[in-house]
């Protein structure tokens, strides 16, 4: 579904996307309580670095890769360290520590004006299903991605119009498309969909989020590196 909406954005269907939204809620689901993972000096965050990268690189991809300027960001630790929020993966170190955050979120302004939200967790009370999702909101149309579903939003004839994107009958998934990828781009020398650069800027964005709730105060990202 990502690479048709992305079909779609790359033939201006939505116009210019202005903001986007993107998110993984996990309502329970703190992984490896008290081990590495829940360690900052040994896994460098919580959920914004582990689930959260994801969700910000496609959420980017998406919109065009538009280049982020400057970020405002908050992190909450409030079920990690009363060993709440606990999931079913890995197994618990109750002698370990638990200082990463379990929430985060951030609004990430680019340079052409536009602006991404993102907001991750590890466990939240909220009514979530646990499925990640992306939205894109653009002059002439829009865009969710949710889960393996995805929807297309304009305005005809005056009235709100929805279209469900199809997976094609002989899809072959997305891992295989991606293999395919990485494998085509080694033996004919094409430049590669994720570049370097896209590894750069997600981790400037995600160290910045981190820098913002430290500081409090909105975080200009440094390019000269």
């Amino acid at each position: 579904m990502a690479s048709q909406i992305k079909e779609q954005v790359e033939r201006g269907e939505l116009g210019r996307i202005y903001t986007a939204k993107t998110g993984w809620y996990r309502r329970k689901g703190i992984p490896g309580w008290g081990t590495w993972f829940t360690q900052m000096e040994q896994s460098g965050g919580g959920p914004l670095i582990d689930i959260g990268v994801h969700m910000l690189d496609l959420a980017l991809y998406l919109m065009g890769n538009p280049k982020p300027v400057s970020v405002y960001g908050a992190t909450y630790a409030e079920f990690g360290p009363d060993r709440k929020g606990i999931g079913n993966w890995g197994t618990p170190d109750w002698n370990g520590i638990y200082d990463v955050e379990d929430l985060a979120t951030a609004l990430i302004k680019m340079e052409d004006g536009s602006t991404l939200s993102l907001e991750v967790s590890w466990a939240v009370h909220s009514d979530t299903d646990n499925t990640p999702f992306i939205r894109l909101m653009g002059s002439d149309g829009g865009a969710t991605y949710r889960g393996a579903q995805g929807m297309l939003h304009t305005e005809k004839f005056n009235r709100p119009l929805d279209s469900e994107l199809l997976k094609p009958e002989q899809d072959e998934g997305e891992r295989m498309r991606l293999s395919r990828h990485f494998l085509d781009c080694i033996g004919s020398g094409r430049t590669p969909i994720s570049s370097a650069l896209t590894g750069l800027t997600n981790n400037l964005v995600l160290d910045a989020v981190y820098e913002s709730s430290r500081t409090g105060n909105e975080v200009k990202l440094n390019w000269d590196v």
